[in-house]
């Protein structure tokens, strides 16, 4: 949907902007992005995300929006006239989607299997080996990602994995990204539904499921070395702290 220009007197500075941009109504948040212009000042892209929290939420899709453009115009302040100043800014807009990653924060002991299926001609299963890990999961900063730090051993060598886990400021949808000590760097498109948390890559893939009292992680991931998808590893990690 369109949101035509329109124009807002700045709380602080009386400053009238203009602006205008889009929005889509998604099955758990309104993303929205918009342009802001200011004769004075380079023009401004702005961007974020509304959680949906009842069928009203989406009913009144137009006149939310515009509130949450209008809250981000008041928090700007004054901006450089060079070129190297005037890119897009995408300003970070807290959501429900920050809080669930609630969940992951703690202290874990994991164990499971793993298959060694790292070569790119491999298309065979191999034997499964033992699996363990320990994780450590934390919030950085002002709470928009999580850091998990996972060190972890196989039958033959230790895997070591960072990974943060956030809400991208432009799109608003969640995502992650990992470091492994192979030097491998993944990105994931991220899902939430209740205690289900689906990770999609190019590549590979996991579903986690958390026990109802949360104290219980079920993980599985998956690899698609060729035309299909593989088991790479089934581990079940327990909150320790």
């Amino acid at each position: 949907m369109h949101i035509e220009r329109t124009t807002h007197e700045h709380s602080l500075t009386a400053k009238v902007y203009a602006y205008e941009g889009d929005y889509e109504v998604g099955a758990q948040a309104i993303t929205w992005r918009a342009t802001v212009h200011h004769a004075e000042e380079p023009q401004r892209a702005l961007s974020g995300a509304i959680p949906i929290t009842s069928p009203a939420g989406s009913a009144l899709a137009d006149k939310v929006v515009h509130d949450a453009i209008v809250k981000q115009i008041d928090t700007l302040g004054p901006t450089a006239t060079s070129t190297a100043d005037a890119a897009p800014l995408f300003a970070a807009v807290r959501t429900p989607l920050h809080d669930a990653l609630q969940p992951f924060v703690g202290q874990w002991h994991a164990e499971g299997t793993w298959h060694r299926a790292r070569l790119p001609d491999a298309d065979s299963l191999p034997t499964a080996g033992r699996w363990r890990s320990t994780q450590s999961a934390r919030w950085h900063g002002s709470r928009y990602f999580v850091v998990l730090d996972e060190h972890g051993s196989t039958d033959d060598e230790p895997v070591d994995t960072l990974t943060v886990i956030g809400v991208d400021a432009p799109s608003g949808l969640l995502f992650a990204s990992c470091f492994d000590s192979w030097g491998l760097q993944r990105r994931y498109a991220v899902k939430v539904d209740r205690n289900r948390w689906t990770f999609d890559g190019e590549c590979e893939r996991a579903t986690i499921e958390f026990s109802a009292d949360g104290r219980t992680q079920h993980i599985a991931w998956q690899w698609r070395p060729r035309d299909r998808w593989l088991p790479l590893s089934q581990r079940t990690a327990t909150r320790i702290a």
